[in-house]
């Protein structure tokens, strides 16, 4: 089979320390509101996905939180769930939280994806909340840039 290639290495970029952190209930869910970072992953021939995901303070730890929506064939869902299972956050090359595979399938697809307001599953991290004013980046990385289905 032909590879299936993730266009980006560097998936995205978060800036949640724009705007003050919300709190997510223990990692529950949270609102996908105008401040979620979003990342276009483009696959080969085959469609592609629409990451949308945003960090959040609870308890004094970063929570990430996330979701996507995909258009194309059922591969392009297919492949863009192994992709997350090999992508991280990470903090300043960092990494915080790894296999992202639990981010919310969204109800929506193609290029501009009618998800404000949908709700997306969140995980509290270990990292803890970097102190005001600090210098700090936040972006998706995969593992991996190729897949075979």
């Amino acid at each position: 089979m032909k590879p299936i290639r993730n266009a980006l290495l560097a998936l995205g970029l978060c800036s949640a320390f724009a705007a003050p952190l919300h709190a997510a209930e223990n990692g529950g869910t949270a609102t996908i509101d105008k401040d979620y970072a979003h990342s276009v992953w483009n696959w080969e021939k085959m469609g592609e996905a629409h990451i949308f995901w945003a960090l959040y303070g609870t308890d004094g730890y970063l929570t990430v939180c996330g979701g996507y929506t995909t258009q194309g064939p059922s591969a392009t869902r297919k492949f863009t769930q192994i992709a997350l299972r090999d992508t991280a956050v990470f903090l300043n090359d960092t990494s915080i939280i790894t296999n992202l595979n639990w981010f919310t399938s969204l109800k929506g697809s193609g290029s501009d994806p009618k998800v404000l307001g949908q709700q997306v599953k969140c995980k509290v991290t270990t990292t803890p909340i970097p102190a005001k004013g600090a210098d700090v980046e936040f972006d998706l990385r995969s593992r991996k840039d190729t897949y075979r289905g």
